[in-house]
Parts: structure tokens; sequence; C-alpha cells
């Protein structure tokens, strides 16, 4: 697991199961089973969130599909036409 903000170098391997912190990177330790299995629900749980926002821009925004919204020419009076 590589922390955010750290940088790693060229070259350097990461082995899976290791925290590596800081700039440049560097490995603190290994991680815990508990601490490997949390992450893999934390990822889990962030695709499922992003997988269920994936139309959101369709409206150019965080606007939910299903809302009735008035567009620009409803919004126009007949008089301005």
């Amino acid at each position: 697991f590589v922390a955010a903000g750290a940088v790693v170098g060229r070259g350097e391997v990461i082995k899976s199961g290791e925290l590596w912190v800081g700039n440049p990177a560097k490995k603190i330790r290994d991680l815990t089973q508990d601490e490997k299995n949390k992450l893999q629900y934390q990822a889990e749980e962030y695709v499922k969130l992003a997988s269920s926002q994936s139309g959101v821009m369709d409206l150019g925004g965080n606007i939910a599909v299903e809302n009735d919204i008035e567009g620009p020419e409803e919004s126009i009076s007949s008089s301005e036409k």
C-alpha cells in the first residue's frame, strides 16, 4: 500500500502487503491481515459508490436524473420569444 502523497522512486519495487510512506517513499512495515481486509473492503465500497454515480454528469453536474428540471427554453416567457 502506498500512502497518499508518497513519492515512489524510479525502479522501486513495492510488494503486496507493504506500507510505504513519505517523500521519497520508504517501507515502514508490513500490513496486518486485518488492515489488508479493511483496504479491500474500502476499495470495493468506493467502486460501488462510483458506479452508482456514473450518470450524474449526463446533465452536466450533480443533478439527479429523476428530478423534473426546467430547461432554459422553458423559463423564457412567450413575450420574450
